[in-house]
């Protein structure tokens, strides 16, 4: 089993869609998936899979409220494989809590996630994606930690690539992770525009494989919440894309 962080340098990379419709298409080839929203400061998970009946949340977990198998919701959506979704509660007042925790709980968190981890590796789930928050914040590095590998999701202008560089040289250089990235949101025309433009990006951060370079795609946006791409819209060029990421991941890994 792997483990999988999946990061970006700051909020809009358009990572936890990412995250949600990687799941879903690894699920549809037929692995038995687990996706933990870690981001517990802005979650998003839970409205991108329309807001299903949770037991637990991820925060309760790492409160100590909950045990790990109260928190693990099955997603039966069709997919061959299995879906298994930890969600972290998007009310208010959770987000204000998960605000003001300090390095105690922190550390404690790291713990019960590494935990959480074992729990799937020894329930032979073959991988676990982790959206975590953007940025080096304290719950992040957890995720990464945790993790075997981080895919880095980025987009192409300037200031997210410097912002890239920062999380390559003083966070994942730190740990040793393998870091494969994606440049998403890329405006161009076909996808050998926009694999150029991704294949540039690469150059200027060095020490990252490329993973894959999306095209910015409107529907992907105005679709978020209503429809899960790759398992309502096959076809289109972005879910397409997400199937090729989820079949060749397991080279990278």
């Amino acid at each position: 089993m792997k483990a999988v962080a999946i990061h970006s340098q700051r909020g809009g990379s358009g990572k936890s869609v990412l995250a949600a419709n990687l799941a879903y298409a690894l699920a549809s080839l037929n692995y038995k998936v687990v996706l933990l929203d870690c981001d517990l400061r802005a979650p998003t998970q839970y409205y991108i899979f329309n807001e299903p009946k949770v037991k637990h949340f991820i925060n309760d977990y790492l409160n100590g409220e909950a045990e790990d198998d109260d928190v693990i919701v099955r997603i039966d959506d069709g997919v061959k494989g299995k879906l298994l979704v930890v969600f972290a509660n998007p009310s208010i007042d959770a987000i204000k809590e998960a605000l003001v925790k300090d390095r105690r709980w922190e550390m404690n968190a790291l713990k019960k996630l590494i935990g959480l981890i074992k729990k799937f590796r020894h329930d032979s789930v073959d991988i676990v994606l982790i959206d975590t928050p953007p940025g080096p914040q304290y719950s992040a590095l957890n995720a990464i930690v945790a993790s075997d590998a981080t895919i880095l999701v980025t987009l192409p202008d300037k200031i997210e690539v410097r912002g890239a560089e920062v999380l390559l040289r003083e966070i994942y250089s730190l740990v040793e992770i393998k870091v494969m990235l994606i440049v998403n949101k890329v405006p161009s025309k076909s996808h050998e525009e926009a694999l150029r433009l991704g294949e540039s990006v690469v150059r200027k951060l060095g020490g990252a494989e490329l993973l894959e370079v999306i095209p910015y795609y409107p529907e992907v946006v105005l679709y978020n919440g209503d429809k899960m791409m790759v398992r309502d819209l096959p076809e289109h060029p972005y879910s397409k894309l997400i199937f090729e990421i989820a079949r060749k991941i397991w080279t990278y890994l």
